[in-house]
């Protein structure tokens, strides 16, 4: 099993090295219509801090449920769904204890990091 380690390493070495172990990615069991293996890529570890997307930005692991964080409107014209995200204000966020898999401090590391990386790429 693959376990995360408290080390500062990229999403992409991250990723590199879960490839390398043959990890499944999410939604790998799905009956895909592609011969190439599924791979991951580093923006599913990091995603959007904003949003919450990203399995580096999953609340579960620190024990909170968060629920309402979007909406989904389909387009009269084109009938396409697009994601509406929705002010935190609106969010219903509940203690999940049971499901936190970290502990608080590797949480706030983590959190710091994404933080200083947001702020070197922004200069």
């Amino acid at each position: 099993m693959w376990r995360l380690r408290p080390r500062s390493r990229s999403p992409l070495k991250i990723v590199e090295d879960v490839n390398r172990r043959c990890v499944p990615p999410p939604g790998a069991a799905f009956r895909r219509h592609s011969r190439h293996r599924s791979t991951w890529c580093a923006s599913a570890l990091h995603g959007d801090v904003q949003q919450g997307t990203g399995l580096l930005n999953t609340p579960l692991y620190n024990g909170q449920h968060i629920w309402g964080r979007a909406r989904w409107e389909k387009h009269p014209d084109t009938k396409k769904k697009s994601r509406i995200p929705r002010d935190r204000k609106d969010w219903i966020i509940t203690p999940a204890p049971h499901l936190k898999i970290i502990d608080d401090t590797l949480w706030a590391r983590a959190k710091e990091r994404q933080a200083v990386i947001h702020n070197e790429s922004a200069a």
